[in-house]
C-alpha cells in the first residue's frame, strides 16, 4: 500500500499541478484528521489501536515529506537543485535578465490566463443568468464577452471550450438553475458522507471527493473525475447498508389502473415525438454536411438540391439558409454568364 501510494504521489509531483497537489494536501488533512477524532470519540477503540493510527499516520507523513522533498513541488526545489544550490541561484539570475516577448521566454502564467477566462466567464453568466447559454456551448460564448486583456497573454488565439473553473462552467453554459442544481447535489453528497462518516471507507471517500472539488474549482471535470464524483458516494451507500437491508420482499402482483395507463401514454407520446424531433434535426444537419460539401466540391446542382432539403427540414436554422443562399448566387452567376457568352456568340456570328 506504501509503495503504490508513493508511485501515486510521485506521479502527481511530476505533474507539477498546483491545483493537485493542494487538492492532495487538503484530502491528507481531512483524512487523518477525521481519523483522530472518530478514534478518540469512539470508545470501541482501544489505547493500542490508536498508538497504531498514530504510527500509521507518523509513517505516512513522513514519506510524504521525503518523496516532496527528494522531487521538489511547483514552490520549492528538488534535491539535486538544493545540493547544486550555487548552480541554481546563477540560473535564476540568467533566468531574470532575459528579454524577449512573453511567447519566447515560456508564456504568460496560467493563473493569469485562469483569471482572466473567469472574468469572461462570470460576464456571460450576468447576461444568461437564469438558463445560461446553453450546455457545452461556452467555445461559442466566450468570445462573445471575452475580456481585452486576454489578447495580451500567450494564448490570446487558443480556443478555450471551457471556463477552467467547474462553477463558473455551470454558471456561464446552465445559468442560476444549473449552478444551484449542481451545488445542491455536492451539499447532499457531503452531507451523506457525513452520516457515514463513523466508517473508516468514508472517511477516504470524503477526503477524496473534497480533492475533486478543489481540483474543480482549477479546472473542468474530465471524464475519470466526473466518474469519480458520482462514483465515490455510490460506494459509501453501498457499502455502509445495514444486513439484510436488501432483502427484496415476494413479488406482488400490482394492477395499473386507467389515470396511470393515461400518464403512459402521455409519456409514450412525447417520448416518441422528442425521438422523431431529433432524428429530424440530424438528418438536417447531415443533409448540410453533405450539401456544403457538395459546394466546396463544385457540384452546385447536388448542393442546391441538398440543402434545400436541409433547410425544409430545419426552417429556423439560418446557416443552411446562409448556405443555401450562396449556392443559389454561384448558380445565378453560372447561368448569367453563360446566357452573356450565348448573346456574344450571336452578336459576332455571321
Amino acid at each position: 500500500w506504501i509503495l503504490l501510494s508513493s508511485i501515486f504521489f510521485i506521479t502527481l509531483l511530476y505533474t507539477k499541478s498546483r491545483s493537485g497537489i493542494l487538492a492532495f494536501a487538503l484530502a491528507f488533512l481531512l483524512f487523518w484528521a477525521f481519523s483522530f477524532l472518530l478514534s478518540s470519540f469512539n470508545k470501541i477503540h482501544t489505547t493500542g489501536a490508536k498508538k497504531l493510527i498514530v504510527n500509521y499516520f507518523l509513517i505516512v507523513l513522513l514519506t510524504t515529506i521525503t518523496i516532496a522533498f527528494s522531487v521538489g513541488t511547483p514552490w520549492t526545489p528538488n534535491l539535486m537543485e538544493l545540493v547544486n544550490n550555487d548552480k541554481l541561484i546563477t540560473n535564476n539570475q540568467s533566468q531574470i535578465t532575459l528579454p524577449g516577448p512573453a511567447l519566447e521566454v515560456g508564456g504568460s502564467s496560467s493563473a493569469e490566463i485562469r483569471k482572466i477566462v473567469w472574468k469572461g466567464a462570470v460576464e456571460i453568466w450576468k447576461h444568461y443568468p437564469i438558463l445560461g447559454t446553453g450546455v457545452e456551448t461556452f467555445a461559442f460564448s466566450y468570445y462573445n464577452y471575452r475580456p481585452v486583456e486576454h489578447n495580451l497573454v500567450s494564448e490570446w488565439d487558443f480556443l478555450y471550450n471551457k471556463a477552467h473553473n467547474e462553477y463558473l462552467n455551470f454558471a456561464a453554459t446552465t445559468g442560476t438553475v444549473g449552478l444551484l442544481s449542481y451545488l445542491t447535489l455536492i451539499v447532499s453528497t457531503l452531507l451523506l458522507f457525513v452520516k457515514y462518516l463513523k466508517f473508516n471507507l468514508s472517511i477516504a471517500l470524503l477526503s477524496g471527493y473534497v480533492s475533486i472539488l478543489v481540483t474543480n474549482f482549477f479546472g473542468f471535470s474530465v471524464v475519470p473525475v466526473a466518474l469519480l464524483f458520482f462514483l465515490f458516494p455510490a460506494i459509501a451507500v453501498s457499502l455502509n447498508q445495514e444486513p439484510g437491508a436488501t432483502n427484496l420482499e415476494p413479488n406482488k402482483k400490482e394492477t395499473i389502473d386507467s389515470s396511470q395507463k393515461v400518464i403512459m401514454g402521455v409519456i409514450l407520446l412525447a417520448t416518441c415525438y422528442v425521438l422523431f424531433a431529433t432524428a429530424k434535426y440530424w438528418y438536417g444537419d447531415f443533409l448540410y454536411a453533405r450539401g456544403k460539401l457538395q459546394n466546396d466540391s463544385q457540384e452546385y446542382i447536388k448542393a442546391q438540391s441538398t440543402l434545400t432539403a436541409a433547410a425544409k427540414l430545419s426552417p429556423n436554422e439560418s446557416i443552411y439558409h446562409g448556405e443555401l443562399a450562396d449556392v443559389t448566387a454561384t448558380l445565378a452567376l453560372i447561368a448569367s454568364s453563360l446566357t452573356l457568352r450565348r448573346a456574344y456568340h450571336l452578336i459576332i456570328s455571321p
